[in-house]
């Protein structure tokens, strides 16, 4: 949730308290646009710089994997660190650009032993249903975690290439800012951290960190 404060000075400026996420996932996730205005998924629309955090914490983890499986098993290192911490298993999603990209990762972990729970399309989600969430970015809009791992951040995944092959650069210039708002909007489901990885080459996104 946020609320709106007036900050008085030469010019007036409506600043909005965040207490969805803490300030290093927010920064990290105003990185990822350039004076973008972002549906805020609550009906509104913000410019990235009219937040405040009040909450802090670690700050995201990216980490850069030669291959999948090296990827995969950093992440399935990163999640049974979390739960040897008691965090439920539930209050972990790994989301990923495409439905088929994140079903590799839940292979990945149910082969380690971690049970794992897809948020499908029409599938609700009830806290008290074990299981590390899986989900695609549009999927958890409007949804909330406690840790969050943005897996397969490659180059051609993420901006997805076909979202962005518009030959008319006005229709080029818009997908492209779509895909940093999907980033943005899905990095600001953590409540308490983030996790950030990608293997082969980064996605150009992540490099401006």
């Amino acid at each position: 949730g946020q609320c709106g404060i007036n900050v008085r000075g030469r010019r007036s400026k409506k600043l909005k308290i965040n207490y969805r996420t803490t300030e290093e996932t927010r920064q990290f996730a105003v990185g990822l646009l350039t004076g973008v205005k972002v549906d805020n998924l609550d009906g509104e629309t913000d410019s990235s710089n009219d937040y405040l955090s009040l909450l802090h914490g670690e700050k995201p983890m990216i980490t850069y994997a030669s291959d999948f499986k090296e990827e995969a098993a950093t992440i399935i290192k990163q999640i049974q660190a979390l739960l040897a911490n008691d965090v439920r298993s539930q209050d972990i999603c790994i989301t990923a650009r495409t439905k088929h990209a994140y079903e590799r990762y839940a292979s990945a972990l149910n082969d380690a032993g971690i049970e794992t729970y897809n948020l499908g399309q029409d599938s609700g989600d009830s806290d008290q249903r074990p299981g590390v969430r899986m989900a695609t970015m549009h999927r958890i809009k409007g949804l909330e975690f406690q840790y969050v791992f943005l897996a397969g951040i490659n180059d051609g995944v993420v901006p997805e290439v076909k979202a962005i092959s518009s030959d008319d650069p006005v229709e080029q210039r818009d997908a492209l800012f779509n895909e940093r708002a999907l980033l943005h909007v899905a990095a600001t489901r953590a409540v308490k951290g983030l996790f950030v990885s990608s293997y082969g080459v980064p996605s150009t996104l992540l490099t401006v960190h």
